[in-house]
C-alpha cells in the first residue's frame, strides 16, 4: 500500500528476518551456550572440516539449478521480446505453485533418510527410498495432471484467455515439473549423505545441455522453446543417471525405481487424456466449478492409484501409517486385519 512491488519486497524481508530470528532464538533455548561455543570455536573441528568440503559442490549444484530453471524468462525476452514473457510465466505459475509443493516430499524425508544411511540401516534406506519414489510419482500424477487439462480455463479466467500460452507449453512445463520433483528428491538423498560430488559434473552437463537447447529451440519454435530445452536437458543426463549413481552408490534397485515410476505414470496417460476431453466438452466457467473439478479430479486418481498402483501390502502399510499419525488405534488395527 503505496510502495508497490519494493514494498512486496520490504515485506519478503522483513517476514523472513522475523522467521530467522524465532529458529536462532529457538535453537539458542534448547542449546544453552551453543552460540558461544560457536565463536570460541569450542567443536569438533574434524567434522567441520567435512562438512566444509561439501560447500563447493553444493554450491555448483545450486548454481546448476538455478541457471536451468531461471534463465528462461531471460532467454525469451532476449530474443523475442519482453512481452512474450507474459504468456510464459502465466501459463506456467499454477503448475509451478505445485511444483514447489512436490519438491518438499524431499524436503521434509532427507534427514530421516540420511539417518537411516548414518545408523547403517541400508535395507530400510533402500526401501524408502523406492517408496518414497513412489509416493512423489502418484502424488505428482494426481496433482499435476487435473492442472495440465484444466490450465486452459484456469488461464482464462484469471488474466484472460489471450495470456494463455497454449496446450504444448503447459504440456512441457507440466513434464519438467513431474520430473524436477523425482529428481529433487533423488539429490536430496545425495546431499543428505555427503555423497553430493557425485552428481555435480551430470548436473553441469545437464545444465549446458538445457541452455542450449534453450536458446537454439527459442529461436525456432518460440517461447515453448526454452521449456523443451529444459526437458531435453533431463531426459539427456539426469533422468537416467541419478538412478543408475543410486544403485551403483546406495544399492537401491533401479528395477524397483523404474516400477514405482512407471506404475502411477501408465495410470496417468489415459486419465490425463479422458480429462482433457471433458474439459473440452465442459469447460468451467467460474471458479467454484473449476476447483471443483479440479479437485474431483486429483481424488479420483488417488482412488485409482490406491486400488490399482499400490500392493496389498502397500495398502495395509499406509492403513496402519494413516492410524499412527491421527493417534486412531481404530484405523491402525482395521489396517493390521485387512
Amino acid at each position: 500500500m503505496g510502495f508497490g512491488i519494493t514494498g512486496q519486497f520490504l515485506a519478503w524481508v522483513a517476514g523472513t528476518t522475523v522467521f530467522n530470528a524465532t529458529i536462532v532464538w529457538a535453537g539458542m533455548r534448547r542449546h544453552p551456550g551453543v552460540l558461544a561455543r560457536a565463536i570460541k570455536g569450542d567443536f569438533d573441528r574434524s567434522r567441520a572440516r567435512e562438512l566444509w568440503k561439501l560447500n563447493t559442490p553444493t554450491y555448483v549444484l545450486n548454481m546448476c539449478g538455478r541457471v536451468s530453471l531461471l534463465t528462461d524468462n531471460i532467454v525469451v525476452a532476449a530474443m523475442l521480446g519482453p512481452v512474450m514473457v507474459v504468456p510464459l510465466v502465466l501459463t506456467q505459475r499454477l503448475l509451478l505453485m505445485a511444483q514447489a509443493q512436490l519438491q518438499g516430499l524431499g524436503n521434509a524425508s532427507w534427514a530421516g533418510l540420511a539417518e537411516l544411511y548414518s545408523r547403517g540401516e541400508t535395507d530400510i534406506f533402500r526401501r524408502r527410498v523406492v517408496e518414497l519414489t513412489n509416493l512423489t510419482t502418484i502424488f505428482a500424477v494426481a496433482v499435476l495432471l487435473p492442472i495440465t487439462a484444466f490450465n486452459r480455463p484456469f488461464v482464462s479466467l484469471w488474466v484472460g484467455p489471450n495470456h494463455y500460452g497454449g496446450q504444448w507449453m503447459t504440456l512441457f512445463a507440466m513434464l519438467n515439473a513431474f520430473l524436477l520433483s523425482l529428481i529433487s528428491l533423488w539429490g536430496w538423498v545425495f546431499t543428505g549423505t555427503g555423497e553430493v560430488r557425485r552428481i555435480v559434473w551430470p548436473l553441469i552437463w545437464q545444465t549446458v545441455f538445457n541452455f542450449g537447447a534453450s536458446v537454439l529451440l527459442t529461436r525456432i519454435v518460440g517461447a515453448v522453446g526454452p521449456l523443451i530445452g529444459t526437458f531435453i536437458g533431463f531426459i539427456a543426463v539426469t533422468a537416467w543417471f541419478i538412478p543408475w549413481q543410486l544403485h551403483k552408490t546406495f544399492g537401491v534397485s533401479a528395477r524397483q525405481l523404474v516400477a514405482a515410476v512407471a506404475k502411477p505414470v501408465a495410470l496417468g496417460i489415459p486419465y490425463v487424456i479422458a480429462l482433457w476431453l471433458f474439459e473440452r466438452r465442459y469447460a468451467p466457467s467460474s471458479w467454484f466449478e473449476l476447483c471443483g473439478e479440479m479437485l474431483a479430479a486429483a481424488l479420483v486418481y488417488l482412488a485409482l492409484a490406491w486400488w490399482l498402483v499400490l500392493t496389498d501390502r502397500d495398502r495395509k502399510t499406509w492403513w496402519i501409517r494413516t492410524g499412527l499419525l491421527v493417534g486412531s488405534r481404530r484405523v491402525a488395527s482395521a489396517g493390521q486385519k485387512q
